[in-house]
């Protein structure tokens, strides 16, 4: 007796059946193609992750928190973006100015017309789903206070120019900061203090980085 029957899915796919000589039914499976999972609806591919660095700006686009907050209280941000998840995981004060030593009583001050410290402070916070979460649990206002958040801090003693020091604090933040795509969520630094007075404060930048996933 002989027996050829073969049998397809009906499907568009390879797979097939065929009954053998002795009767038994023998299955011939082929995987389905990444077209064939897509039209599917089984296709599930990792979203990209990219390395996500970038400095807060205000709404001019400009990153010089050098500025007179103190008359118009200025944020600067990283706003959440349509097309991909942004997770920050720290954060990175450089600041340029004269009388930043940090192991003298200078830690008191903020610069060297900031001999008291600053009247308001640096405020850095989290806004998400309307809310707001301080990150800094109260406003910076002398250098020392870096010291409540700091993970790792480099001061270096007029290594900008004769006077001029470097003050560099990263902190690690205690939770990521997710910026739900879309939304208005940000994360913020608030200045409102005039950080002109005196022309002593050459540069003041806050850097983040994270990560980002691509939708």
């Amino acid at each position: 007796m002989s027996v050829d029957i073969r049998i397809k899915d009906g499907h568009g796919t390879s797979n097939l059946a065929a009954v053998t000589a002795n009767l038994a039914v023998r299955t011939t499976e082929t995987p389905p193609n990444i077209a064939q999972l897509k039209e599917r609806g089984e296709l599930h591919l990792l979203a990209p992750t990219r390395v996500l660095a970038d400095k807060l700006k205000n709404s001019s686009g400009s990153s010089d928190q050098v500025i007179n907050g103190a008359t118009t209280p200025t944020e600067f941000y990283i706003s959440a973006n349509s097309s991909e998840m942004r997770v920050i995981t720290q954060a990175r004060f450089v600041i340029h100015g004269s009388d930043m030593s940090i192991t003298t009583a200078e830690a008191r001050k903020y610069g060297n017309s900031f001999g008291s410290g600053l009247t308001n402070g640096i405020r850095f916070f989290a806004r998400q789903g309307g809310a707001e979460t301080d990150i800094f649990i109260d406003p910076v206002k002398e250098i020392q206070h870096y010291y409540n958040y700091q993970d790792d801090l480099v001061n270096d003693v007029s290594a900008v120019a004769v006077g001029i020091d470097l003050l560099a604090v990263t902190i690690n933040l205690p939770d990521e900061v997710v910026l739900v795509p879309g939304s208005q969520d940000r994360l913020v630094v608030l200045i409102q203090d005039n950080l002109t007075l005196g022309s002593d404060i050459l540069k003041h930048e806050t850097l983040v980085y994270g990560r980002k996933v691509v939708l």
